[in-house]
């Protein structure tokens, strides 16, 4: 066993993300539909689940899943090849049980200290934890929306007004101070925001131009390079088609088997991500999104890849030793 191998195994959480534990949920539902004769019974579960895990796409601004997401994954593991979502939870519980074993088992044979032990089980939950608080996030902001719906209603802005503000300038709003909805819309357009302990500042327009002009940004030259080495986050070795995708507008174009390389995945990209034979992320460590969830899907992922996104194109054909974090350009 390679030494990343070790280290994946190591430091894979025993917590469950909240896009774990809605898969299994579904998979779950799935084996119950199959054996039932009510399908109000079932349209009601399906409500129930949508209802649990919808803000999972929300991120910054939304929009949620509507359930015929969540239909239409049922459907295909209800329609599918026999007893297939029984067979996928019971995979993903032995799996589960399996990397734990492993853990037990490698400590055990790599003589780890009291202090070596700690340090990896620590690993794990900053693991987890830096999952979780990500997920955190997104399920705060998700809850602000009906506020800030409720806010617009009151003042006739939209949505998009009311997420342009400031807390403070929502809490002065509301408190009776105007806001002007053209400097709102001037934010929406382009903005750079500043701070630090003493002072924010924001700009708009041909200011917030002015400023990001003076900001000097180092380009990497990448031309004629067949290879990239980032850092393994999952094990394993394919060769596969690239599909770069990095906003969920470009996941029509993922197919089965493809390699998915992005900038970084985050949970909107997750139907991508499960027909994905291999990720590729050109930021990130080994605590990212694109790691985290690539050890729960069991597919090889390679992250801090730079320049990923620019070296490769849709369609070429590579070869991903994640084990070696490397990422290989094919004829």
């Amino acid at each position: 066993m390679s030494v990343p191998e070790i280290f994946s195994i190591l430091s894979t959480p025993r917590e469950e993300s909240y896009v774990k534990k809605e898969e299994k949920d579904l998979l779950k539902l799935a084996v119950k539909i199959k054996h039932a004769k009510n399908l109000k019974k079932y349209e009601r579960l399906l409500e129930t689940h949508t209802q649990k895990y919808n803000w999972l796409n929300y991120q910054y601004k939304g929009p949620v899943y509507q359930i015929d997401y969540f239909r239409d994954r049922l459907e295909a593991l209800i329609h599918g090849r026999k007893n297939e979502a029984q067979k996928l939870s019971h995979n993903i519980e032995t799996a589960d049980r399996e990397v734990f074993q492993k853990q037990k088992i490698l400590i055990k044979k790599l003589r780890f200290s009291a202090l070596q032990t700690k340090l990896f089980r620590m690993s794990r939950e900053i693991v987890y934890i830096k999952g979780l608080r990500k997920d955190a996030l997104y399920h705060g902001i998700y809850s602000y929306e009906p506020f800030f719906r409720e806010v617009g209603r009151r003042f006739g802005l939209s949505i998009d007004q009311v997420r342009a503000m400031n807390y403070w300038e929502i809490e002065d709003l509301l408190l009776g101070k105007k806001i002007s909805p053209d400097d709102l819309n001037e934010r929406l357009k382009f903005c750079v925001a500043w701070c630090d302990r003493k002072k924010y500042l924001m700009y708009t327009g041909e200011k917030a131009k002015k400023f990001l002009s003076k900001i000097q940004f180092e380009k990497e030259k990448t031309e004629n390079i067949k290879e990239l080495i980032g850092t393994c986050a999952c094990p394993g070795k394919v060769k596969g088609r690239v599909k770069i995708i990095n906003v969920p507008e470009e996941m029509s174009k993922m197919q089965k088997g493809d390699i998915l390389l992005s900038f970084n995945t985050n949970p909107n990209l997750m139907p991508a991500i499960r027909l994905a034979s291999a990720l590729v992320t050109a930021s990130g460590g080994l605590t990212c999104h694109a790691a985290i969830v690539s050890r729960e899907l069991k597919i090889p992922c390679v992250v801090g890849a730079k320049e990923v996104t620019k070296i490769f194109r849709d369609g070429d054909r590579v070869e991903v030793d994640a084990t070696k974090g490397i990422i290989k350009k094919l004829k």
